[in-house]
């Protein structure tokens, strides 16, 4: 179990560093530190979605609690001001626990409070439930709310943009904001609700600043609750932006627990230490735009729907987790969204907008019905469903797409230098490509490669032997043009792009694609050397650096302003998601012995850890390339938690049959980390 004593509770400093994460189902959450003190402008207790899965707006960002105890005050909120914390009601704090739901634990003069939080799944609704054992002493609790209305990702300066009406009723409050957001309504229990109109300024998010970005903000408070307890009493305060008639607050956690429960309980991994992260998974797997569509969102607290991401991370978070009809799903939305044999790299936050800037998603596509098939062996699905899709993609690469992306005559693909990024290597300083990746990319054509022989492998299973055969034909000749075009001799591994006569040699892990994914398009000999390069230079105990330590550009730590940070994203930033290619990768060149699988394990473990870190039971985006490894960006990414599932459930529980993986007895690889 996931949880922290007083003597971390009662550190700010290092409490602010654990974060939790509640999600809906929608693309809405509640988010904070687990002492409530927000730090990040993210931070908040209802960030509903207003277009499922985006549209994400700011509606409550906390409450401030007061509870009197035989006449004596006490605050229970924990707030940073500059110069200042404020209350610092962390003090009173017992305990946090994550499972089933965030709760703290509050003891004072003998009275105990466990504040619990949860959102309903399907609802931009979040409960916030206290159980008060309170034995002879007279206690009243008073609880605030401070709302905002604004877009997740701004800051609320001035007391216009906090402009609301406020309507009560028996047993809730309506807060209609004088902007173009979803009214608030507050359901309580409490026996009255006073109107006090109040504005905190000056709020200080720690993240923001040590991030480089504007950090302080304005909430406002319309009046408080007032709750007589006695012994045993459960007070309840609700924000939705849902009109309820009645709403039993019991009855919806104890759903979601039964939710939670069938969802580790159908997945049959007997080791608990999984189960935070089968929850977390969850989290990402979304309802879509239309009726019945789903799509997985990117990341917490900032990312949407991201095509790429999206396809990397689908056999982890649903086909490891045997929600296959989410998988389904997600496949059918994805090729919904098809245009032009390119997938959207994104959805736009407010409209759901397709993007169509990515020269990968389109192919990791193909990589995601593979694992599929393999897992369901449902050809029937995607023949009915899919087929068009992928033929149509082939297509349109063949003869040219956006960004002149094309197949060259020597069967590989390339695309045009442009200010746009389009591979996943895709930061850009001042409107230019950080790092300008052109003409043939390593793993495009390693993917391009795996595409043509997928499509052959579905065409022979749905009796199309003369299609079948032509892109066999044509997966030989890429596959031949790309060890002639990529090999570097005096490397001894891959260059990352060529363009004509240029050649980039800069080692960096997108070449270990070229290894993992399931058709080899490289001779086992230089498969081994590639592994030893990267075992060597790129590997950490939570993924691959994105640049050799002795590239004179490497930066080790992603820390310092937007511009700092940028420049170290794919500079030396440590990608969780890369550890899925390079388990696959490991094992395929070593084969599955007992050594491999203990090597696994280890690296598994160290994952397993990391649950208890920053974003508590779920996956950090990167790490610093240098020990001690602290994670940094978003806390909870999808494609992280997906690719290590879906590594320990393939390569540790064997859970689908490895039917493309070559054998090998070689010599087993003595570096780790």
């Amino acid at each position: 179990m996931i949880h922290f004593k007083k003597d971390i509770c009662r550190d700010f400093h290092n409490a602010t560093q654990y974060e939790w994460i509640e999600a809906n189902g929608i693309g809405g959450y509640a988010s904070s530190t687990i002492i409530g003190a927000n730090t990040r402008r993210y931070h908040g207790l209802l960030v509903a979605a207003t277009h499922p899965p985006g549209g994400r707006v700011l509606l409550l960002s906390k409450v401030e609690e007061t509870v009197t105890i035989d006449g004596n005050k006490y605050e229970l909120s924990c707030n940073q001001y500059p110069n200042a914390i404020y209350p610092d009601g962390n003090l009173y704090l017992k305990e946090f626990r994550l499972t089933p739901f965030p709760k703290f634990i509050y003891e004072i003069k003998g009275v105990t409070i466990e504040k619990t939080v949860m959102m309903v799944h399907g609802s931009n609704t979040t409960i916030v439930s206290y159980n008060v054992f309170a034995g002879p002493q007279e206690v009243f609790l008073h609880i605030r709310p401070l709302v905002n209305f604004r877009e997740y990702h701004g800051l609320t300066l001035y007391e216009e943009h906090l402009r609301c009406d406020c309507d009560i009723y028996e047993g809730a409050i309506k807060l209609s904001s004088h902007s173009n957001f979803p009214p608030l309504f507050l359901y309580h229990n409490a026996a009255s609700f006073t109107e006090a109109k109040y504005y905190y300024k000056n709020m200080e998010y720690q993240e923001e600043a040590y991030r480089g970005f504007d950090c302080h903000e304005m909430l406002y408070n319309p009046g408080y609750f007032a709750y007589n307890v006695e012994d045993g009493d459960n007070c309840v305060f609700v924000a939705s932006t849902d009109s309820y008639e009645e709403i039993d607050t019991m009855e919806l956690m104890q759903a979601e627990i039964s939710r939670r429960s069938r969802l580790l309980r159908e997945v049959g991994l007997d080791n608990s230490a999984l189960d935070p992260l089968i929850i977390a998974a969850d989290t990402f797997v979304c309802d879509g735009p239309r009726k019945g569509t789903k799509v997985i969102t990117a990341g917490y607290h900032w990312f949407g729907m991201w095509g790429r991401d999206a396809l990397v991370a689908l056999p982890g978070l649903t086909l490891a987790t045997k929600r296959f009809e989410d998988a389904r799903a997600v496949l059918s939305t994805m090729a919904m969204y098809a245009s032009e044999g390119m997938m959207p790299n994104r959805l736009s936050e407010d409209r759901n907008d397709p993007e169509y800037n990515s020269v990968d998603a389109s192919l990791w596509f193909f990589y995601a019905v593979h694992k599929y098939l393999e897992y369901t062996g449902d050809y029937a699905f995607v023949e009915r469903e899919l087929l068009s899709v992928l033929t149509g993609i082939l297509h349109h690469y063949t003869v040219g797409t956006r960004f002149n992306i094309r197949e060259e005559p020597d069967g590989l693909i390339a695309f045009a230098n442009s200010d746009i990024s389009i591979t996943w290597m895709d930061v850009r300083v001042e409107g230019k490509p950080l790092i300008q990746r052109q003409g043939k990319v390593v793993e495009v054509n390693a993917l391009w490669y795996n595409a043509l022989k997928i499509m052959a492998a579905i065409a022979e299973k749905l009796n199309m032997g003369k299609e079948a055969d032509l892109y066999n034909k044509r997966a030989e000749k890429t596959k031949r043009s790309f060890q002639k075009a990529f090999w570097n001799e005096e490397g001894g591994c891959l260059y990352d792009w060529v363009d004509g006569k240029q050649k980039d040699a800069t080692f960096r892990p997108n070449q270990i694609l070229a290894v993992s994914l399931p058709y080899s398009v490289l001779p086992k000999t230089l498969e081994k050397q590639i592994l030893g390069k990267v075992d060597a230079e790129l590997l950490t105990p939570f993924g691959l650096r994105t640049l050799s330590p002795g590239d004179s550009r490497y930066q080790g730590v992603y820390r310092g302003g937007v511009e700092t940070r940028d420049n170290a994203y794919h500079q030396g930033s440590v990608w969780a998601w890369l550890i899925g290619a390079y388990v696959d990768a490991f094992v395929k060149v070593h084969g599955a012995t007992p050594e491999t699988r203990e090597t696994c394990e280890k690296i598994f473990m160290c994952f397993i850890e990391h649950l208890r870190q920053a974003g508590l039971g779920t996956i950090a985006e990167i790490f610093d390339g240098n020990p001690p490894y602290h994670p940094r960006g978003c806390v909870s990414q999808a494609w992280s938690v997906g690719e290590v599932l879906r590594i320990y459930c393939e390569k540790l529980l064997g859970k689908r049959q490895e039917s493309r993986q070559e054998e090998s007895g070689g010599q087993q690889s003595t570096k780790r980390f």
